[in-house]
């Protein structure tokens, strides 16, 4: 996994976390609050309308992460994170200017912009009068039809927020492309075994799993669990006439999981498939691992 790819997933990682993108926002509103002087006033309804504006396209913009599967396939995940990163930042510097055009309209100065980003402290930003009656521009961007406007982009940030969530969720658990997933599983794996550990890479592999299942016609998956470098594959053989697996299937599984497998196995794990028999015990116990794969 190069660089590039790490970054992207780290990234992706921290993107997952609700309320990710509040500190790129501050982030960028601290660069706007240094390098952006406002000399321009900006009333109630005009502030509210914008703010909303901004808020919305960005969370408009997060429709981006529907091609993140295809991207992490194709190599170009770092860039749709470069400009998710890009999205939160612009709209931290927008909104400290637009907080400085209403401090100035509120209390003469851009000094009191910070007030925009404290819960229930941001209301004395939104609600305080200006300082100086001046005549309010007319029509949809000023006074109470700007704050109307506002009003239906704020809902319109809620329903673009969960209807992203539903479209981009429902896109992962339809994707059915077993050559797509096989890379994704692989470069998650090789992504959890550098940032965390192996025991993590090797249950996110089991979480992949459905148990409980019957995967033939006489062959039920019990369970998967992972032990530090091991992950173990329990199977129930529910046909009481088998006594023994025969030792040429159990060769050949070997020799798939020496080649499906090769991510794992190289990274210094050990897969195990257990098949048990209620009448007979164990049938049989494949281990396949670094050193029996190179035989």
């Amino acid at each position: 996994m190069n660089t590039l790819e790490y970054a992207a997933l780290t990234y992706t990682e921290f993107a997952s976390v609700v309320g990710y993108n509040l500190g790129i926002i501050v982030l960028g509103a601290i660069i706007g609050g240094i390098f952006k002087p406002v000399n321009y006033k900006m009333q109630r309804g005009a502030y509210y309308l914008n703010m909303m504006l901004a808020v919305f396209i960005g969370t408009a913009l997060q429709a981006i992460w529907f091609f993140s599967l295809d991207a992490l396939v194709n190599g170009y995940l770092i860039l749709l994170a470069i400009f998710d990163f890009a999205v939160w930042l612009i709209v931290g510097f927008i909104l400290v200017v637009l907080n400085k055009a209403r401090s100035l309209d509120a209390f003469g100065t851009t000094g009191y912009a910070p007030l925009g980003f404290i819960p229930i402290a941001n209301l004395w930003l939104l609600f305080k009068p200006s300082k100086e009656d001046y005549p309010s521009p007319k029509g949809l961007t000023h006074g109470i039809p700007a704050a109307l406007l506002g009003i239906i982009l704020f809902v319109g940030i809620r329903i673009t927020s969960v209807w992203n969530n539903e479209i981009i969720e429902k896109y992962y658990t339809s994707n059915n492309n077993p050559s797509q997933a096989e890379i994704i599983r692989e470069k998650y794996f090789n992504f959890y075994s550098k940032h965390d550990n192996l025991e993590k890479a090797l249950n996110y592999l089991a979480s992949l799993e459905t148990t409980g299942v019957q995967i033939d016609e006489i062959t039920f998956l019990d369970s998967v669990n992972v032990s530090e470098n091991k992950i173990s594959y329990q199977y129930t053989v529910t046909d009481n006439n088998v006594a023994s697996l025969n030792t040429d299937w159990q060769d050949k599984l070997q020799k798939d999981n020496c080649k499906n497998f090769a991510f794992v196995i190289n990274s210094g794990a050990t897969i195990e498939h257990i098949y048990f028999s209620k009448v007979h015990g164990v049938l049989a116990q494949i281990q396949s691992s670094y050193l029996s794969c190179k035989h």
